[in-house]
């Protein structure tokens, strides 16, 4: 971790992957499952930049 963005970076892809085996766990369903999916790469591509 060299600056604050790869710190930044790094805590949004936990988070993701933590809100991912949440939703994997408690909804079985792809439909439901597909929804947060976008909205987290929408996060990702948001602290990309």
């Amino acid at each position: 971790m060299q600056n604050v963005n790869d710190l930044k970076m790094f805590n949004t892809l936990v988070f993701s992957s933590i809100v991912l085996f949440f939703y994997i766990h408690f909804f079985k369903k792809k439909e439901i499952f597909f929804i947060p999916l976008v909205y987290i790469s929408r996060l990702l591509c948001n602290f990309a930049t």
